[in-house]
């Protein structure tokens, strides 16, 4: 099955390409003003982009699972051959009643969480950077009457310093903490580790993308002239849901 899934790969990472591209087109539309016909031709091809998108993540999302699990029944195999070849106590479950393995269950349950939190503040850190440059180019005389070209490529060096910086950070995290969990407790603590970052990581996958489509449309929803339309306060909400 996992295989399966994993076969459509590159249709499925085209038709999630397709959705960002789309969204941008239509910003881009919107800041240089064209015409009421292209304006609705880039919304509804938004629209569709977003169709896409919801289609994908979920096809990611269950391709995922579906490798971490036969990852974890291999880890449990691998170990259990190991064991025996060194002559101890052979592994072919894992024990939920013994304290180390609930405390690695518990751990890897957190895991995903911390991670999120880790990525969204790492989002808002870069962005504000990003705001920060542009507010400083737009104090430059003759940048907002369109007489000064403004550094574009200041602002792309400045998101792929802060998005490569931040990066570390959620590799350490992913890489140190089996390893720490591994070596503090034992085999059957890192295994509940690890059925505890897929059962909690699959969870919270499903719950922000749905979350996050729910929140995008929503904003689209007051764009199309609904509860007050643009400028409206339910206007300004969507922007922030979206954002989040």
């Amino acid at each position: 099955v996992g295989i399966g899934m994993l076969s459509h790969t590159g249709n499925n990472v085209a038709m999630d390409s397709f959705g960002p591209i789309a969204d941008n087109a239509n910003g881009i539309g919107e800041m240089a003003g064209v015409g009421e016909k292209a304006w609705k031709i880039m919304a509804e091809l938004d629209a569709v982009g977003n169709t896409t998108k919801a289609i994908t993540k979920q096809i990611a999302i269950a391709s995922a699972v579906i490798a971490a699990t036969s990852l974890f029944f291999s880890y449990v195999t691998d170990i259990g051959l190991m064991q025996e070849r060194l002559g101890v106590e052979v592994l072919d479950s894992i024990r939920i009643s013994r304290l180390d393995t609930v405390i690695g269950f518990l751990i890897g349950g957190a895991l995903p969480f911390l991670f999120s939190s880790y990525s969204i503040k790492a989002v808002a850190r870069g962005a504000n950077l990003v705001v920060e440059e542009v507010r400083r180019q737009f104090r430059i005389p003759g940048v907002l009457e369109g007489k000064v070209t403004p550094d574009y490529e200041k602002v792309v060096s400045i998101t792929t310093a802060a998005s490569q910086k931040e990066l570390l950070s959620l590799t350490v995290l992913s890489v140190a903490t089996p390893l720490l969990v591994g070596i503090i407790f034992n085999v059957e603590a890192l295994g509940a580790f690890l059925a505890g970052v897929i059962l909690s990581g699959q969870l919270l996958a499903v719950f922000m993308a749905i979350s996050g489509g729910a929140l995008d449309n929503a904003k689209k929803y007051v764009e199309d002239g609904h509860l007050g339309g643009k400028g409206s306060p339910a206007h300004r909400a969507g922007v922030e849901g979206d954002t989040v």
